[in-house]
């Protein structure tokens, strides 16, 4: 879909994009208050149900979690501990921000002839942009046309909160449990494994003991 500016009316397109360049942006700093401050009020609130989750939350009520965001709980439970029985949505997702908890990167790994690899940086760019009156979507894309597409459409929704975008990242979940699969799908163990195999190879194994249990359990 093309969009186009009227005289005098602001470039609404344009002002989606901007707030996708902030949010990367942001995540690349790993600036938590700059994420925030873009981010609808519905993101924020499900950072909240994630901080109830890590507090109380069994692995059997986990289980309905998709697995990127299970990683997300776990995350939280080893990074900011009893810190969450305090904490609100908006200081848990600042803080999950500035603990690397969430990420959007675009960059691919080569693998070169005599086995070494090399990453290829990208930054990622927003496509396929669907304006509505209050509501837009758009897909993630790199700005390096030579770098494969990502087979599966990664979307991204923005909401027009007051006069201002917000963005909704659900997309930022959707790329870590694609890329989860993609890699356990190579190894030959589900992605529930794979998660477990990537806490164990940071924290330990007593220690991702401990994360799988609620806190407050």
């Amino acid at each position: 879909m093309t969009t186009t500016s009227t005289p005098g009316k602001p470039d609404q397109a344009g002002q989606v994009q901007q707030v996708f360049s902030d949010f990367t942006k942001a995540l690349g700093d790993k600036n938590g208050d700059a994420a925030a401050a873009v981010m609808t009020s519905a993101a924020i609130i499900r950072w909240e149900t994630y901080r109830v989750h890590a507090l109380k939350s069994t692995e059997a009520d986990l289980a309905g979690l998709p697995v990127a965001e299970r990683a997300i709980v776990y995350g939280l439970r080893a990074t900011a501990g009893p810190s969450l029985r305090t904490a609100t949505g908006r200081t848990v997702l600042i803080t999950a921000v500035q603990q690397g908890l969430v990420t959007l990167n675009t960059s691919t790994k080569l693998v070169n002839a005599d086995g070494t690899t090399t990453v290829k940086e990208t930054t990622p760019v927003l496509k396929n942009l669907v304006l509505g009156a209050d509501t837009a979507t758009g897909e993630l894309a790199s700005n390096d046309p030579t770098v494969p597409a990502i087979p599966k459409p990664i979307k991204f929704t923005f909401l027009r909160e007051g006069e201002d975008w917000k963005i909704d990242p659900v997309g930022v979940t959707d790329l870590a449990a694609f890329a989860l699969e993609e890699l356990a799908a190579r190894k030959g163990v589900t992605a529930d494994q794979l998660l477990i195999e990537a806490f164990t190879g940071q924290y330990g194994a007593a220690r991702v003991a401990e994360i799988r249990k609620p806190l407050d359990g």
